[in-house]
């Protein structure tokens, strides 16, 4: 075990696109074993270990039914909570493990970890801000702004994708309507297709039911992964103008955390072999869907 190397940011970014595009050419488990690998060499460095984490989770869907992965991941980030001086990895890899209670069922675990999410959130960006323009740094003032505003649009959109999915609310209607309207306003479809797309897909299996509006959620869907088979990438906009520095700082950079041929494998899986569809997929408009997805990513 080397425990004394300590992996750049750029050296952790570098790795995980490596192992992202490992998991697209070679054996999953192959692939799996290697990382395990790497990261028992390197078991002390806690920013590997935790983009390691990320890897793991963000590939299960490849393997669903692999054990080891999951506990892999555990393995990994019952270390850097243990040992980590650093409070915003320590936060990370918590969230982590909540993510992987719940695909667990362990709904009593995630609760334990996370009920204090509930509580409010303190305004520390706008603080910040407020303390770069008393000191005239303008730019950064509207950095730090621009980027908590995208990150709440963000976090919006989501929150709203999983109400529709799981109809929560007393009206998914009107959930799916302002989320339309949010869409429209920051231009989202280009600005965060990723967030699109998984809430054009959230309603049109809520509109199950009604083909007509089933479809038209499904060709927006298609559009949207029409446009991440071009921008495959985070990126700001002409609203959005000062956050392109900002998300290059990511730990993965503005990279998309799926190596673009398994996101291609994924979304047309969650389309074609999505059991909410079962009853329309022998209509002509929904053979017509998985036609022209399958033309998208090539398939």
């Amino acid at each position: 075990m080397n425990s004394s190397v300590k992996h750049t940011k750029e050296d952790i970014k570098r790795l995980y696109h490596f192992y992202s595009r490992r998991f697209s050419t070679e054996p999953f488990d192959f692939t799996v074993a290697e990382v395990d690998e790497y990261a028992k060499k390197h078991f002390n460095d806690y920013s590997l270990l935790l983009q390691f984490s990320v890897l793991l989770m963000n590939h299960h869907q490849l393997k669903p039914q692999s054990k080891v992965v999951q506990d892999n991941a555990v393995k990994y980030i019952s270390r850097i909570i243990k040992h980590s001086d650093s409070l915003f990895e320590k936060e990370q890899a918590t969230f982590l493990l909540a993510s992987i209670y719940l695909q667990r069922g362990q709904n009593d675990s995630v609760i334990e970890l996370l009920e204090g999410a509930r509580l409010p959130k303190l305004p520390a960006n706008i603080v910040l801000s407020l303390s770069y323009l008393q000191k005239d740094e303008r730019m950064q003032a509207n950095q730090t702004l621009q980027a908590e505003v995208y990150q709440n649009i963000i976090f919006i959109m989501n929150s709203l994708t999983v109400m529709i999915q799981h109809q929560v609310h007393s009206n998914s209607d009107q959930l799916i309507d302002r989320g339309l309207k949010i869409a429209q306003t920051f231009d989202l479809n280009n600005l965060h297709p990723n967030s699109m797309m998984n809430f054009y897909l959230a309603s049109a299996i809520y509109k199950r039911d009604e083909l007509y509006s089933c479809i038209a959620y499904l060709k927006s869907f298609n559009k949207i992964v029409k446009n991440m088979m071009e921008n495959y990438y985070l990126h700001g906009d002409d609203f959005f103008d000062e956050i392109d520095d900002w998300i290059k700082d990511f730990d993965l950079g503005n990279n998309a955390p799926l190596n673009i041929a398994t996101f291609k494998r994924q979304v047309l899986i969650q389309v074609r072999s999505n059991p909410q569809f079962e009853h329309i997929k022998d209509t002509i408009e929904f053979k017509n869907i998985i036609h022209d997805l399958s033309n998208i990513v090539g398939a």
